[in-house]
């Protein structure tokens, strides 16, 4: 039976050429599958420290630097929900060793249902600790990845065939021309937000909280469209609705401070809110002084 240090060296080498053969099979998208900036990871004689080294590998390779062309290898492998199913374990893994576990469990639980499943299934405890728990989590994660690229490999060679190559070519263009970089959104919230008198917005932090919303809003439209127009609408729409969950004030607040009636005037108040917010923050108090200097006729 090969040692878990050949099993580590066998996967990185199906990998490499997996690896190669995409990148020649994929020449004409003009980047490599699983590119090779990325060091691969090194053996340990630790199995807990060569488990974390390739989960970080394969979170790498399925959900971050070939995250598209995985998915679209995936949607025509002959076991995509085997293939598929990998792929999100990796995911929950990944999650559950960078993050804080009791957090996570109230913001996602499912993630770490399905993490405490595999580790269940693979390690016998939800928390491995010892050495021998290590090495079958390492063990189980290295038999699932050795399948993963068989799968993908499988599927390169069938979609090599003549008959479906200029199909499969079309098709994957296609999908490259909605990938983009999620830095490309940088430029058009410091612009949206300079537009709207807030300059000192956390662009990065305020691009990671809705980037997600964002791919998938773009996902759906058709072909062509204009990725600076379309994004701009949808960073001036968060931009907004960011602003709405912050504002100090409600209707409530207007009727019962200012003495206005519900109706139109309410609604004249909250948008003088939101211009008064945009050119710069206020607290309550100060807000409804600026509304009362702002709104001489309340009706």
């Amino acid at each position: 039976m090969a040692t878990l240090a050949e099993r580590f060296a066998a996967l990185l080498e199906q990998r490499k050429s997996l690896r190669e053969n995409a990148t020649a099979f994929l020449r004409w998208t003009g980047r490599p599958l699983f590119p090779d900036w990325l060091e691969p990871p090194e053996f340990s004689s630790s199995p807990r420290d060569s488990f974390g080294r390739l989960l970080t590998c394969l979170y790498q390779d399925y959900w971050e630097t070939s995250r598209d062309d995985v998915l679209f290898l995936i949607e025509r492998s002959a076991d995509r929900a085997g293939a598929d199913g990998h792929r999100v374990d990796v995911q929950a893994l990944r999650t559950i060793q960078q993050h804080d576990r009791r957090a996570l469990a109230k913001r996602d639980p499912s993630l770490v249902e399905r993490a405490d499943k595999w580790y269940r299934s693979r390690c016998g405890t939800t928390s491995p600790s010892t050495t021998t728990q290590w090495s079958n989590g390492l063990r189980g994660l290295l038999e699932e990845a050795a399948t993963f690229y068989s799968s993908l490999r499988e599927t390169l060679a069938d979609l090599a065939n003549p008959e479906k190559g200029e199909f499969v070519r079309d098709q994957w263009l296609r999908r490259l021309a909605r990938q983009h970089a999620i830095e490309e959104f940088d430029p058009i919230v410091s612009e949206a937000a300079a537009d709207c008198g807030r300059r000192s917005l956390n662009v990065t932090a305020f691009r990671n909280r809705h980037r997600v919303k964002w791919l998938g809003a773009l996902n759906v439209l058709p072909d062509g469209y204009d990725f600076s127009l379309e994004a701009r609408k949808l960073v001036e729409r968060d931009l907004v609705l960011e602003l709405v969950r912050v504002l100090p004030l409600s209707a409530k607040d207007i009727i019962d401070n200012l003495g206005l009636s519900p109706g139109r005037s309410v609604e004249r108040a909250l948008l003088e809110c939101f211009r008064l917010q945009i050119e710069r923050q206020r607290g309550r108090e100060e807000l409804l002084d600026a509304l009362r200097a702002n709104l001489p006729n309340r009706t």
